[in-house]
């Protein structure tokens, strides 16, 4: 179904450009980070500036999470998992005001874990400086966000670090944040260019023996071009080592596709992979990442929108009455105990165990791309006069018609880096 078929006239909507700065964001320990993917947007992007967020006094971030993790590990305690929860609220209560006060989070680590005999080994923490110097990177930091009406946020960021080491969550906070007094493209540091494009042949050859290109395969494709890249020409290392077996092909058809991948990379240089260009969002919404194999389905990898949208303003909003709802119930400090009760937000309440029990279904609805497409699909029927009929699952798919202008395909989630991101486990 089209736009046409659900009454929807988009030349009514207005347009803006989105400023041409990327984002990217980082937390945790500098030396940690891997630019690579970075430096490949901004060869291809040479119109955009590149902001990189980070927060410089939470380098021990990880360092806190592990040394409470092996501590309570080694300890004769019938229920770890209890306290190592003891241990963390202890943290959160120590740490956060002192924070508040303007005390820096990495110092306050180090005093709580020698407060409290917790063993450590403090890791070498990179020269600021010296690790922007020759980058091109404009440095930004994350506590700026967190100022005016968007205190509370900092709160709810430190609670992700502290008391879940739920990186990808404090990440989605301060993504959106970014996005709403920034403006710009925001993009996951494990997120690549979309580089499809370069395999013709190749994806000719798909499209003729109807080839089902798993994760594994799309992975593969990415290696191989990781590999073209950082080497001086011959096939890559990674056609060579890899296993027919796991791309789901026979000997034969895998030989065929590893002589395409070298034809289609022969020649290959950055300047194939196509630039975003100007980017255009619909006035006071925001586009999100998608993929077209996918339907209906979106990711915040990759987000785009003008400064102070509307939707995005909401989005934040509706995160804050989520959190707010953790807090009212007392599962911010005490994990959910199940009384039978429901509404629609009780999903979220077993905010403090997800991690542990890996039953991934908070964090996609309370800061991720779950919340902002629940958002998107309500003003979706306002914005467009959609009629209550269409079911929301529709409506995400018929989202993804490039002429909404919602859905993002210039990205490529299945990278090396990304395989080992949240939102795939």
């Amino acid at each position: 179904m089209s736009h046409q078929a659900l009454g929807i006239d988009l030349s009514k909507v207005e347009r803006l450009s989105v400023p041409n700065i990327l984002h990217f964001v980082w937390i945790g320990d500098l030396n940690e980070v891997n630019t690579h993917y970075i430096d490949i947007w901004k060869k291809t992007n040479k119109d955009k500036q590149i902001f990189f967020w980070y927060d410089q006094d939470s380098s021990l971030c990880y360092l806190l999470n592990n040394a409470i993790r092996d501590f309570v590990s080694v300890k004769k305690i019938k229920n770890k998992d209890k306290a190592e929860l003891k241990i963390k609220n202890h943290a959160f209560k120590y740490i956060y005001p002192k924070i508040k006060a303007g005390f820096s989070f990495d110092e306050l680590v180090i005093e709580f874990l020698t407060k409290h005999e917790i063993p450590y080994q403090r890791p070498p923490k990179a020269i600021e400086d010296a690790w922007f110097g020759n980058r091109g990177f404009i440095k930004k930091s994350i506590t700026e966000l967190f100022c005016n009406d968007f205190d509370d946020f900092m709160r709810y960021y430190y609670y992700e670090i502290i008391l879940r080491h739920n990186i990808a969550s404090a990440s989605d906070i301060v993504r959106l944040l970014i996005i709403y007094q920034y403006g710009g493209t925001y993009i996951d540091v494990d997120t690549l260019p979309y580089i499809d494009n370069i395999y013709h042949k190749l994806n000719e050859y798909i499209r003729k023996e109807g080839v089902v290109e798993s994760d594994s395969f799309l992975l593969f494709k990415t290696v191989c071009f990781l590999k073209k890249i950082n080497s001086e020409g011959g096939l890559p290392e990674a056609v060579i080592g890899c296993d027919e077996n796991e791309l789901g092909l026979d000997a034969v058809g895998f030989e065929e596709i590893k002589r395409l991948i070298e034809l289609d990379l022969t020649d290959f240089s950055l300047d194939m992979i196509l630039p975003l260009g100007e980017t255009y969002v619909h006035k006071n919404l925001l586009a999100l990442g998608s993929l077209r194999r996918f339907k209906g389905v979106y990711f915040n990898n990759f987000i785009s929108s003008h400064q102070k949208s509307k939707a995005v303003r909401i989005i934040l909003r509706v995160m804050k009455k989520r959190y707010r709802f953790l807090e009212r119930n007392n599962c911010i400090f005490d994990c959910y105990i199940d009384d039978g009760s429901r509404c629609y937000l009780t999903r979220i309440l077993p905010w403090r165990s997800e991690l542990t029990t890996r039953n991934y279904c908070v964090t996609s609805v309370l800061t991720g791309p779950g919340l902002i497409v629940e958002v998107l699909l309500g003003l979706a029927y306002k914005v467009f006069s959609i009629g209550y009929l269409i079911e929301p699952s529709s409506i995400a798919e018929y989202m993804q018609n490039p002429d909404f202008g919602i859905a993002l395909f210039q990205h490529t989630i299945d990278t090396p880096d990304g395989a080992y991101s949240t939102w795939r486990k």
